[in-house]
């Protein structure tokens, strides 16, 4: 009996101590389940949170995308002009997400304050950024050593490459490789024959044809064809992108081709790079240029076309028509002898022999007073005249400052003459007519490049809109920066060009190579020419 009531004794104990450790085991599950759901609720919520700082950021990343799109087509935006760029609500990446810009104002000159609101469920963040505008030196004219609006002709054995003034003079230890080339109106073509080698890279609105041995130190990119004649030895030392055909008919390319069109390998030629894309049918001369007929190279790889631009940013019609009807001091002629000083201030001329120089009225050259005119956007101090005529052994001097010569026909420098402008000072002419200079003519700049104010030291503008506005056929060099968009540019003789030219049509033959000047990117021609300011970023600020 007893050893009966010990063991029921003894399993009422055990029962107890199961349901012990049951209602433990029971809380200690539901502790955990509680925790979960705390830690559930907590993760939702912090996932809430970062979708929304991800949202504020995607609409802040949109404005800064607006603000940009903005400057680039509407380059002197102000401030206030850009808030209305803004995006405001829209909805974001995340699923049930939203943004708003909003709380735009102006906190101090020159700079934009943001802020961006992400929402996403209950999630919310915000955040503000202070955005400057930030002005860029420069121009967007003078970019490039050689721009036409309806054609280059390259012959001859004329190098074309490029130089800082701002390091001293062209030379071996001055010399780079940013001369580049390029069309900027629709089906413009770019022909390098003979030996003219391009040190930088060569962009055509048309085809690119590379004819003779004329290698290309940078890129090729058309929006038609790519045409290399035979040859050998480096064409192209770059990439090439074409939105037209490809033709290899002799030579070397280093880098990779891409072509929207067929592609054409001759016997002998080579792709270094082994990377060629077309979008049409392939011809491979070679076997071992046989692999190009491979899935992996018919891939189309839709090249843009070179960008269009305006031929005459600068309007030169409106320039001289702004200039109808004020003072004139009549035709000059410079002849033999003639020492003609232009200043800021006044003119001066000296004779050293029987000069038959001539100035207003058919007269001696008597002394002039410049007139302050705003040409290009800035009031300078401005000689004008009917014609300007320059013959043997006839000088004029610019000394003394910036000077402005407004000639309506044709300028001239015939024979040995030389036209020199002093360090400290600057000249630009503004053509109406044609412009000549001979074999004899000297134009130099005893300090090339830019001055001080940003100032080109030698600038030469044609209004002319006829054939051949301006040839240069001279043995010696000659420092300008050219801009002629309405007529053709000839280039012809031994003498160099040290600084840039823009034209209708440009033509180079025999030996007359261009020495770009990279300062000249740099020169001040005006608010209305300079380059877009940057949008940058100053501050920001999470909430």
């Amino acid at each position: 009996m007893r050893i009966h009531a010990q063991a029921s004794r003894q399993r009422g104990a055990v029962l107890l101590v199961v349901l012990v450790f049951s209602i433990m085991a029971t809380l200690l599950v539901v502790t955990n389940l509680k925790d979960n759901l705390v830690q559930e609720r907590l993760a939702g919520n912090f996932q809430k949170q970062l979708n929304a700082r991800y949202t504020a950021e995607q609409g802040m990343y949109e404005s800064y995308n607006r603000l940009k799109a903005k400057l680039k087509t509407h380059p002197k935006s102000t401030l206030e002009n850009l808030k209305d760029a803004l995006p405001g609500r829209a909805n974001g990446k995340v699923r049930g997400s939203h943004f708003e810009t909003r709380n735009h104002r102006i906190p101090a000159p020159g700079l934009l304050m943001l802020a961006s609101r992400g929402h996403h469920l209950e999630g919310a963040a915000g955040l503000n950024v202070a955005f400057a505008l930030q002005a860029i030196p420069g121009n967007e004219i003078y970019e490039d050593a050689v721009v036409a609006c309806d054609g280059i002709s390259l012959k001859g054995s004329g190098t074309i490459d490029s130089y800082d003034s701002g390091k001293g003079a062209y030379g071996d230890n001055n010399k780079g490789r940013n001369a580049n080339v390029g069309t900027i109106s629709a089906n413009a073509d770019v022909i390098l024959d003979g030996h003219s080698p391009i040190e930088g890279n060569v962009r055509a609105t048309g085809d690119v044809s590379l004819k003779g041995s004329s290698p290309v130190s940078g890129n090729v990119h058309a929006s038609g064809d790519v045409i290399i004649s035979s040859g050998s030895g480096l064409r192209v030392d770059g990439n090439i992108r074409n939105g037209g055909d490809f033709s290899l008919n002799g030579g070397i390319v280093s880098g990779s081709v891409h072509t929207n069109g067929n592609a054409l390998m001759d016997w002998s030629t080579e792709i270094s790079s082994g990377e060629l894309l077309y979008g049409g049918q392939g011809t491979f001369r070679d076997d071992e240029d046989k692999v190009f007929e491979g899935a992996d190279h018919r891939v189309n790889p839709n090249v843009p076309e070179v960008a269009t631009s305006s031929c005459d940013p600068i309007n030169m019609p409106e320039v001289m028509a702004k200039l109808a009807g004020t003072f004139n001091d009549g035709p000059l002629a410079v002849a033999a002898n003639d020492v003609l000083d232009l200043t800021p201030l006044g003119s001066s001329h000296e004779n050293t022999g029987n000069g038959k120089g001539k100035g207003k009225g058919g007269g001696p050259i008597p002394p002039m007073t410049p007139r302050k005119a705003d040409v290009l956007g800035d009031k300078a101090p401005v000689y004008r005249f009917d014609s300007l005529n320059m013959s043997s052994n006839g000088i004029i001097n610019i000394s003394g400052g910036d000077v402005t010569l407004i000639v309506d026909g044709d300028f001239s420098m015939a024979g040995d003459n030389k036209l020199n402008i002093a360090e400290d000072s600057s000249l630009t002419i503004i053509v109406g007519g044609k412009v000549s200079l001979g074999a004899g003519a000297k134009v130099t700049a005893q300090k090339e490049g830019i001055r001080d104010n940003g100032k080109i030291a030698m600038s030469l503008y044609s209004a002319y809109d006829g054939a051949d506005g301006i040839t240069i056929s001279g043995a010696t060099p000659i420092y300008a920066a050219m801009y002629a968009p309405l007529t053709d540019v000839k280039l012809s003789g031994s003498g160099a060009l040290y600084g840039a030219v823009r034209g209708k049509t440009i033509s180079a033959s025999g030996g007359s190579g261009i020495h770009y000047d990279e300062a000249l990117g740099l020169a001040d021609l005006g608010e209305d020419h300079g380059k877009p300011p940057l949008l940058a970023l100053r501050d920001w600020l999470w909430l």
